[in-house]
């Protein structure tokens, strides 16, 4: 579980069984979103192009880690 006093890798279990479906669920949307044709029209969406992909990877990774080890335990 994610910890407001400990590093992430030393949190134990990262996630739970709901958080776990709640991320399918919402990676399942979020490609329909831009695969589906009629429903990337509606919502006027594209697909990133791959670099964009690992751009938003690298964003999220640093975004998630770049406090984690400076976390004091109470």
């Amino acid at each position: 579980m994610r910890s407001p006093d400990r590093p992430l890798w030393r949190s134990g279990r990262p996630w739970t069984r709901t958080l776990g479906i709640v991320l399918a669920v919402l990676a399942v949307v979020a490609l329909a979103a831009v695969a589906f044709p009629p429903l990337a029209g509606l919502l006027k969406v594209t697909p990133f192009p791959p670099v964009g992909w690992l751009v938003a990877g690298a964003v999220a990774v640093a975004t998630t880690i770049w406090s984690e080890p400076l976390k004091r335990r109470s």
